[in-house]
């Protein structure tokens, strides 16, 4: 008896996950409540993050909090891609699009350094996996979007 209660209880768990990763989309990964999506198209950093809050309200290029959420991000992406870091407002005063903190860094050796001109945005994998790098925001990259668990996906 004791046996087929285990073993419904495992049942039950393992519908209640796959129902759990069903309520998403296709493409989104998932991380302490928060939602990932890589998007391999190339685009701006500007049109990235139109396109991030066109998927769904919050939705914006990726936030990097810690070095765990970093290695997460890196086991998402191919190659280099945007992230939702960016100076714009005032140069090597980094902020993040979805208007969070910005405590963690994961800059390359020598990074941000404005090489060759103003480069405002910041983009992942640069030289090596997981690093980062300011570029100029017109460059047509991948990138990653982030939500939050608030998911209201249209359609």
């Amino acid at each position: 008896m004791q046996e087929v209660v285990s073993k419904l209880i495992l049942l039950c768990a393992m519908f209640s996950y796959s129902a759990g990763q069903a309520s998403f989309p296709d493409g989104w990964s998932m991380r302490s409540s928060v939602y990932y999506k890589y998007i391999p198209t190339h685009k701006t950093w500007v049109e990235a993050e139109i396109y991030c809050q066109n998927l769904t309200p919050t939705a914006h290029l990726a936030s990097v909090h810690s070095l765990e959420e970093n290695r997460f991000i890196q086991e998402l992406i191919y190659d280099s891609a945007w992230i939702g870091a960016s100076d714009c407002y005032k140069d090597r005063t980094f902020m993040w699009t979805d208007g969070s903190q910005f405590n963690f860094q994961a800059w390359y050796t020598k990074e941000p350094n404005n090489y060759g001109g103003r480069e405002p945005c910041v983009h992942f994998n640069f030289a090596r996996p997981g690093s980062w790098n300011d570029a100029p925001c017109s460059l047509a990259l991948p990138f990653v979007c982030k939500a939050s668990d608030n998911l209201n996906f249209p359609g």
